[in-house]
């Protein structure tokens, strides 16, 4: 299952559902959420589960990265990145001086295997912890 804004319909919503008839060969289903402005994408298929669940961890507080993913090519690492920055990040234009991008997850292990990704792709970084919110941004 993979959750969206709902604002993302036409945008990851798009993306996620051509990239699972792609890979998988497989048709996922769509369902709004319209109380909680959200759009679930599902795929019933166990074995595609378990490659997730295998190289991503499950749920938020438990996503990690496969070794096979912290060692893949930096083309993979690349992708995988910009995927996660699309989803759970942000760009920021506040002035010249004070552009980023950030994104963030509530895992510190997956915080902390991007530590790796991020590092083997040379791009400097910080990692900081809100308490508030007790997630991991970087």
């Amino acid at each position: 299952e993979f959750t969206f804004s709902i604002d993302e319909e036409f945008t990851l919503v798009s993306e996620c559902l051509n990239l699972i008839e792609n890979v998988f060969n497989k048709r996922a289903r769509v369902y709004r959420r319209e109380p909680k402005s959200t759009i679930v994408v599902r795929l019933y298929d166990t074995e595609i589960a378990q490659w997730f669940k295998y190289h991503v961890g499950q749920y938020s507080y438990g996503k990690t990265i496969s070794k096979e993913l912290r060692f893949a090519s930096l083309d993979i690492q690349k992708s995988f990145v910009c995927s996660w920055i699309k989803g759970d990040g942000c760009v920021s234009h506040k002035s010249k001086q004070s552009q980023g991008i950030s994104a963030t997850t509530s895992s510190l292990e997956f915080a902390k295997d991007m530590t790796y990704i991020l590092t083997r792709l040379g791009i400097y970084h910080t990692i900081l912890h809100s308490k508030p919110s007790g997630l991991w941004l970087l």
